[in-house]
């Protein structure tokens, strides 16, 4: 037997606990709260995710008056849940983009002599939407520049040694042959570590550029949202008290970049959606 309050174990035939009076009961389930709602696979696959990370509260359950599945975890794994359930939920978003971007890129027109065919759309679907994922240029950037400064420095490094070798300066005893074949293979190995490296360090201008591009958009975004967006501006007509905080966030991140797109056309689909997180964070979190 088990206090509900206290969660302290009794042998059988005590029925009340000595501490807080409280009825005893046979099973101590521990209170659950929801974590997020979506579709049954959607929240199976994060059930299973989650389980496998060692969290034993889980549970996914079917809400009949919202029509959809939400997945709950208990009041000691909640806080955990909801930020691993974020984790989840970016990466698989990232993943189905990447699918659809495969799919679109496999579809060709099918042509015959002078005539050209276009695949045919039922009139009644609609074409998917091409969904893009953004990558942050300043970390392509550094990526690059972090991979243009050890292959240039091994390349020219490799090269120097190889001459030193031919030349004699370097006392190792080599017969003709394999000198040549030695000097000549890591000739070429470190010819082709200099040119990558080249081919980094033209990367890491190119990234660097549009970093300090996306930069500026991003501060003059941020800058529109400090003057016009406030939490009460954005909740305003979206939701009702009763409304549960984990769909608060989903329906508050869905208006702000709505809002945004608004005023500020053409932009990156990823890139508004990893800006939408930071300023949710100072309107919201801060």
């Amino acid at each position: 037997m088990w206090c509900p309050k206290c969660r302290n174990e009794y042998v059988d035939g005590i029925t009340v606990c000595a501490d807080c009076g409280c009825a005893l009961v046979e099973n101590l389930e521990e209170e659950k709260k929801p974590v997020v709602f979506g579709d049954e696979p959607l929240m199976k696959g994060l059930q299973h995710y989650l389980t496998y990370n060692g969290f034993e509260t889980t549970e996914v359950s079917y809400l009949e008056d919202k029509e959809c599945y939400q997945l709950l975890a208990g009041l000691s794994e909640h806080e955990k849940a909801t930020t691993l359930s974020r984790v989840f939920l970016k990466e698989e978003a990232e993943r189905i983009a990447k699918e659809k971007n495969t799919v679109l890129q496999s579809e060709e027109i099918t042509e015959t002599d002078d005539n050209t065919v276009p695949l045919e759309v039922p009139k009644d679907e609609k074409p998917a939407e091409k969904t893009t994922v953004y990558y942050n240029n300043a970390e392509k950037a550094e990526e690059n520049k972090s991979s243009a400064v050890t292959l240039l420095g091994v390349g020219s490094v490799g090269i120097v040694i190889l001459i030193l070798l031919w030349l004699g300066v370097i006392p190792i005893q080599l017969n003709v042959t394999s000198k040549y074949m030695i000097t000549g293979v890591m000739g070429v190995l470190f010819l082709l570590f200099i040119i990558m490296g080249a081919v980094s360090l033209r990367n890491f201008k190119i990234f660097a550029q549009k970093a300090k591009s996306d930069s500026g958009i991003a501060e003059q975004i941020k800058e529109w949202c400090s003057s016009n967006l406030n939490a009460a501006d954005v909740d305003a007509d979206l939701f009702d008290d009763t409304e549960e905080e984990e769909a608060k966030y989903f329906k508050r991140n869905a208006k702000m970049k709505q809002l945004i797109s608004e005023k500020f056309m053409n932009l990156d689909e990823g890139f508004l959606e990893q800006l939408v997180d930071e300023i949710y964070e100072e309107i919201f979190e801060a």
